[in-house]
């Protein structure tokens, strides 16, 4: 075997373990960043057990998600699992397409605190547009198929 050969063959061979390294290591790294900017946009703490990621299918998993209320250490949300599939050719359209998402054992503690204030007014204004003029995002998001199983809604009215 030639001396060019053995450095390709050393160098392929260091790519491949690079990537198994990193496909090994994904999981945890978007576990440990997601538990880091959620509670950036939201204002609350947050707790993911686990992450699992197939990058070749496109399949994904959240296990024990746990979002907190605004003050206190009660729980507002909580999941025990959450999975689904992406489809990962229509990335290349610019729409995040699922599949199928399933949502197993989803808890929501919903407290109405005011006439018109409940313990999640302070999140809606993330998932309302600010402006009317501003043009819609080049990004599109798609469920074809959902499933909630086994689901609860706790409603207080502190008001």
């Amino acid at each position: 075997m030639t001396r060019r050969r053995k450095i390709l063959l050393a160098g392929g061979v260091s790519v491949l373990v690079a990537l198994s390294g990193l496909a090994w290591a994904l999981p945890e790294i978007v576990r440990r960043a997601a538990v880091a900017k959620i509670p950036e946009i939201t204002g609350r703490a947050v707790s993911i057990e686990d992450v699992d990621l197939n990058l070749l299918t496109g399949r994904f998993a959240v296990t024990r998600l746990r979002l907190a209320e605004r003050e206190g250490p009660e729980t507002f949300v909580a999941l025990e699992r959450l999975e689904g599939r992406l489809s990962l050719l229509s990335l290349v359209l610019a729409d995040i397409r699922l599949t199928e998402l399933t949502v197993s054992a989803p808890a929501l503690r919903v407290i109405r605190t005011g006439s018109t204030a409940f313990n999640f007014s302070d999140l809606l204004p993330l998932f309302l547009k600010r402006d009317p003029a501003e043009p819609p995002g080049f990004w599109t998001f798609t469920v074809d198929r959902l499933w909630l199983e086994r689901g609860a809604v706790l409603a207080e009215d502190r008001a």
